[in-house]
Formats: structure tokens, C-alpha cells, sequence
């Protein structure tokens, strides 16, 4: 779902974008677009609206949470598009004055979107560790243990749990799955 200060988004029988702007808008002010991702069918109406704001002098940002095709952050071999790359061009020739986004999959596509600000749900994670006290911290991926496993560092006694998934490179579905457990670990401080 795209939406934006100063712009009604809806469709027209054909699925294609009905973008209309408020008349009385301030193009000194910056133009907010929040993209909750659904489909990619959604990109054209975000690549509009800032065109649209841009060519009218406004400086637009984009709150994007989830990114698109970040999974596809390497090729595995001569078959495969990196089409990350190519859709971080596109947000790039948008040129928004700042792109945020919520936790991604690796480093990657920070890295190939300009102006991109990475945010973090660290601090709620340290609360609920603190509040709760676990015995055992789950890592669903080694990303996920990479990014945040100085959590479990501020409680006396934690076990880490962390799984490896093998994915398919051809079909990009999981295929095996393995589990490691760490041993105890002693208290260290927190990066909270």
C-alpha cells in the first residue's frame, strides 16, 4: 500500500494508478511517501508521486519498511538477475532525500540505495529480554544472530538457539534446515 501527504491514491478498472494532489499543497514542505509493501505492482505509483513532487520543487522522502527483492542480495550464478540491484536503481533515480527502511535482510541494499537510513528494532528487543528474562534466545537465520546477538548479553544465563536454512538458489525455497545451540553465556553488558 503507497500512501503520501497531499496525494489520493486509488485505481481505475484496469488496476492501473488514480493518483490526484491537493491544489492547495506546499511544495516548500517535504512530501512523505510510506510504501507498505504488498506487490511490486505498487512501484510505478511511488516512482509517480515523487516525480510529480520533484518536478514541482519538493523534496521527497520514502518510509519503506520492507524492501523488495532484498533476498536477491548476491547472484549464485550466470542465470540469476541481481535484482535488487536494479530495483535500488530505480529508487535511486527517484532521487528522495532520504529513504528509511526497518531492520533489512543484510547490508546490501543500504548499501545500493542512496541516502538510505537504516532503523532497528534493538531497543524494543533489549526491553522485552529485560522485562521477560529467557532461557533460550532464538536466531531464525545466522543474519539474524549477526545483527543481534548481543541481546541475550545482559541477562546472567542465556542459551542461543540459532537455525541454518539451505535455500535453493533455482527455486529461492528452503531445503534443509539444521539447528545449533550455543552453549550458556555469561553476562556481559548489553548493547541496549
Amino acid at each position: 500500500m503507497v500512501k503520501a501527504n497531499h496525494y489520493e491514491i486509488s485505481s481505475f478498472p484496469d488496476g492501473t494508478p488514480l493518483i490526484k494532489k491537493d491544489l492547495t499543497i506546499n511544495y516548500l514542505n517535504a512530501i512523505s511517501i510510506v510504501w507498505t509493501f504488498e506487490s511490486m505492482a505498487e512501484l510505478p505509483t511511488v516512482i509517480m508521486i515523487a516525480k510529480d513532487a520533484k518536478d514541482n520543487g519538493a523534496e521527497v522522502e520514502l518510509f519503506m519498511p520492507y524492501i523488495p527483492n532484498a533476498r536477491m542480495d548476491r547472484v549464485h550464478g550466470d542465470e540469476d538477475v541481481f535484482t535488487l540491484k536494479w530495483f535500488a536503481d530505480e529508487i535511486n533515480r527517484c532521487g528522495f532525500s532520504c529513504v528509511n527502511v526497518f531492520d533489512p535482510h543484510s547490508d546490501v541494499a543500504p548499501a545500493l540505495i542512496n541516502r538510505c537510513e537504516v532503523h532497528t528494532p534493538i531497543r524494543e528487543i533489549c526491553q522485552v529480554i529485560e522485562e521477560s528474562k529467557p532461557d533460550v534466545i532464538y536466531f531464525p537465520d545466522a543474519g539474524a544472530m549477526k545483527r543481534y546477538e548481543e541481546t541475550g548479553h545482559s541477562i546472567v544465563s542465556v542459551v542461543r538457539l540459532i537455525s541454518f536454512t539451505e535455500t535453493r538458489s533455482v527455486t529461492g525455497r528452503p531445503e534443509r534446515f539444521s539447528a545449533w545451540m550455543s552453549p550458556v553465556i555469561l553476562p556481559r553488558a548489553a548493547k541496549c
